[in-house]
């Protein structure tokens, strides 16, 4: 396992500056340009020692760097993603920084067509991810829609939810499972697109170029299709928003590509989207405590709520998708 001083050293590039982005990644300065590296921090403790050793570094790291190695060998025609520069596959990934200055923080600023365009290229790329069986089941137990929502009400929400609003979560995920049969063909979910993993590069001509990054948490999906349009169409200033339009869009071109070969639930599709992220923003701690309160009311009063669902999905989103 290197430590950071033994990668730097490694690396064959005068830093001249470095600055930490979060526990286990760090910007890194030269005079020329700015690189992004990722690697595995070091675990303390008896759990996360039991882990590594049954299942190997951080399962995570190894879904970005399996995911970077198969990109590099496919051209794409919309879809854009930091050029991989260097790797270690145990231990760090060095690769093309993107300054967050363009961190597209309004969806309306750039073309909905060209975003729709490369997310659906990303999805439906043939990516070959090797896991292990332990591996493959730690990925759909801790990656997978239904689950995540289990996980984050029942153990990352620090007591928010009493047992009946968690009972409630779990009949909501049951009931809409139920009814939304697989395809036959999964999706390639990127499952993280919010925050700074999704930029406009405006240092290249072409000011329209989307680019992608961190596939930590990648999965795929023959069910639940619209995790990641929901991620990007979700808007929580000051109350819950969502951009019907731009869901209508990508619907389409689900249909018209012939993607989806099963009858699409989608009052249940987006309340699943929905629940996901709402208790996601819900159990972060760096989340705005206004916006916690805002996504916790709509979780009590809209999504767990089945006439009110019903009536805020009529309003909010079909009225646009079946135009």
């Amino acid at each position: 396992m290197y430590k950071l001083d033994d990668i730097l050293e490694k690396l064959d590039l005068e830093v001249i500056n470095k600055t930490k982005v979060s526990k286990a990644s760090y910007i890194l300065e030269t005079k020329e340009e700015k690189f992004l590296l990722k690697y595995v921090a070091p675990k303390k403790g008896i759990l996360q020692t039991i882990s590594r050793f049954f299942i190997g570094n951080s399962l995570s790291f190894k879904s970005e760097v399996m995911t970077y190695k198969e990109l590099i060998k496919n051209k794409f025609k919309y879809f854009n993603y930091p050029s991989l520069l260097e790797t270690d596959p145990e231990s760090y990934i060095l690769t093309q920084y993107i300054s967050n200055s363009s961190y597209i923080s309004d969806i309306s600023d750039i073309s909905s067509d060209n975003l729709i365009l490369s997310l659906l290229e990303f999805q439906t790329f043939d990516l070959q991810l090797n896991y292990s069986f332990l591996e493959n089941k730690m990925v759909n137990l801790t990656r997978k829609p239904s689950w995540k929502i289990i996980q984050f009400g029942l153990f990352k929400t620090e007591s928010q939810f009493n047992l009946f609003t968690i009972l409630k979560m779990i009949y909501v995920v049951l009931m809409c499972n139920l009814l939304q049969d697989k395809n036959k063909d999964y999706l390639l979910i990127h499952n993280d697109l919010f925050g700074s993993n999704f930029f406009s590069n405006n240092m290249f001509e072409c000011k329209d170029k989307i680019y992608y990054c961190d596939f930590e948490s990648i999965v795929k999906e023959k069910k639940w299709f619209l995790i990641d349009i929901i991620d990007l169409a979700l808007d929580i200033e000051e109350k819950i928003k969502i951009n019907a339009d731009l869901i209508a869009k990508y619907l389409f071109e689900l249909k018209k590509n012939k993607i989806i070969n099963v009858p699409l639930q989608l009052k249940c599709q987006i309340r699943i989207a929905l629940l996901r992220r709402i208790i996601q923003i819900i159990a972060s701690k760096k989340q705005d405590p206004e916006q916690i309160k805002i996504a916790t009311d709509f979780l009590n009063n809209i999504l767990l709520n089945e006439r009110k669902y019903n009536n805020w999905f009529k309003k909010e989103i079909y009225e646009s998708v079946s135009k």
